[in-house]
């Protein structure tokens, strides 16, 4: 008996790609959904990396709402030689 494995490609939603989207300006902010869908992070690791100081720290914008503008991100992934 033959087994395919298959994988998918998790969906990615619009949003994911944002913060790589030149037409969107450095100063815009991008929240946790897109930092995740453009680092591949859980939501978890970005947590720690933040608590390190090995990724930008955003600011908040209320008590349970970080962002981060895209220019920040497109720095530090193009610092990691991401995109």
């Amino acid at each position: 008996m033959d087994h395919q494995h298959t994988t998918q490609t998790p969906r990615r939603r619009k949003a994911d790609y944002l913060a790589l989207d030149d037409s969107l300006p450095d100063l815009a902010n991008v929240r946790r959904p897109t930092i995740l869908g453009v680092s591949g992070f859980s939501s978890t690791t970005l947590d720690r990396l933040i608590k390190s100081g090995k990724f930008p720290p955003g600011r908040l914008v209320s008590a349970r709402i970080r962002v981060w503008t895209a220019g920040e991100i497109r720095r530090w992934l193009a610092a990691q030689g991401g995109d």
